[in-house]
């Protein structure tokens, strides 16, 4: 299918499954408005697209930015057309389902953009890991911790890190955390990291406690992630060492 942008009328028709969907869990994805010119419009140049699964948000990513790099739109982060046309093209294959077979769409947030809102932007389930893959595209590595979970279960290592403007633009942060964090060989977070206490020794929450504290004395740009381990605490050992 070729891509287009859902006009505002396609947004509200969206809008309104997805509030159906999350009353009755159960509900017929209008795949129609896609292509209707009553709903959608026409984006150039063209790109053909075709439904596919997605494992991780890395491979979502990677192949956002590689599909959406042919476009010239000024606006393409933030057009909330495009990401909602996307986002529904892309419906079957990212959206939660429960153990009883139904669809949980979650918050309107990860699937109609609010590009006014940093911390909202990044729930958005196809622009928020298209947006850290085009940032961290010379080195993705750096930023798995934000990008190994599944698509449609972002998981609280995202909220915690994602939504938060100083550590998603900063590639040391980043690629301190997945140092500390992401699991190499098993592709996933480790255990302990998510911790809910942010006191936890070594846990995601106390790393960005003391990322905060640091911040004033520090200028966390300018470090390496060599640096910014260098200046954790002993503490967050454990981590590098598992």
């Amino acid at each position: 299918m070729r891509l287009r942008r859902l006009n505002q009328v396609g947004i509200d028709q969206f809008e309104n499954f997805l509030d159906k969907l999350s009353k009755s869990g159960d509900a017929v994805v209008p795949m129609e408005i896609l292509s209707s010119t009553e709903t959608s419009e026409t984006i150039n140049p063209d790109i053909d697209l075709q439904q596919r699964p997605f494992n991780t948000r890395f491979e979502l990513g990677q192949y956002l930015t590689q599909t959406l790099n042919f476009l010239t739109l000024k606006s393409l982060d933030s057009d909330r057309g495009l990401w909602a046309w996307l986002a529904l093209f892309h419906f079957n294959a990212i959206c939660p389902i429960s153990k009883t077979g139904e669809k949980k769409p979650g918050s309107r947030a990860r699937w109609i953009l609010d590009s006014n809102n940093f911390q909202r932007y990044y729930r958005h389930l196809l622009a928020g890991p298209y947006k850290i893959a085009k940032f961290h595209q010379n080195n993705p590595a750096e930023a798995m911790c934000v990008l190994c979970s599944p698509p449609g279960r972002p998981g609280d290592m995202v909220e915690q890190l994602a939504s938060r403007q100083e550590f998603a633009t900063n590639r040391s942060v980043m690629g301190a955390v997945t140092r500390l964090y992401y699991d190499q060989i098993n592709a996933t977070i480790k255990k302990g990291a998510l911790e809910t206490n942010k006191n936890k020794p070594g846990s995601l929450r106390r790393f960005i406690d003391l990322m905060r504290q640091f911040d004033v004395t520090y200028d966390l740009y300018s470090l390496s992630t060599d640096g910014v381990i260098e200046i954790l605490p002993k503490e967050f050992n454990k981590f590098l060492n598992s």
